[in-house]
């Protein structure tokens, strides 16, 4: 049986300690540097305006001065329609990472007919035209677009 010298408990005791120091240090900074909120309605002050205070996330809205400041932003999820202007879209996906494809419908021509269009991600975030706007690709995921409104043609 191997019988452990004084060198070894010197050794781990001294790790646990430097672990238990380097640790402290980064929770007192934390602690200082965090600001804590007695309620998660204070983080959102201002920005983020619930009806209820149990609200779940249908029932949040932005505010007024913040949903002017978005207004010319949009997300797109994978296979849900949204209004653009005068213009229905719904993402229908990324192909191969480098392309991706909108099914566009103008409500005032005809509100059934969906036309399929395909856009490569690096020229579409130079802007390309979506209806009757120009509209710019900020970021492209999986199952969401965010895009940004650059013109308004009508």
């Amino acid at each position: 049986m191997k019988t452990t010298s004084n060198q070894d408990w010197i050794n781990l005791s001294l790790f646990t300690v430097m672990g238990i120091v380097i640790f402290s240090a980064y929770y007192l900074v934390a602690a200082r540097t965090i600001t804590t909120a007695e309620d998660i309605n204070d983080y959102y002050a201002g920005v983020i305006h619930f009806v209820n205070p149990r609200a779940n996330a249908e029932q949040i809205k932005l505010s007024a001065k913040h949903r002017t400041a978005f207004k010319n932003f949009f997300a797109l999820k994978i296979g849900e329609s949204k209004s653009i202007g005068e213009t229905n879209v719904i993402f229908r996906g990324i192909e191969n990472g480098e392309r991706f494809k909108l099914e566009v419908a103008i409500p005032a021509l005809d509100p059934d007919s969906f036309y399929a269009h395909e856009y490569r991600i690096s020229e579409a975030r130079n802007g390309f035209i979506l209806g009757d706007r120009k509209v710019k690709l900020l970021s492209a995921r999986k199952n969401m677009l965010h895009l940004m409104l650059i013109e308004n043609n009508g």
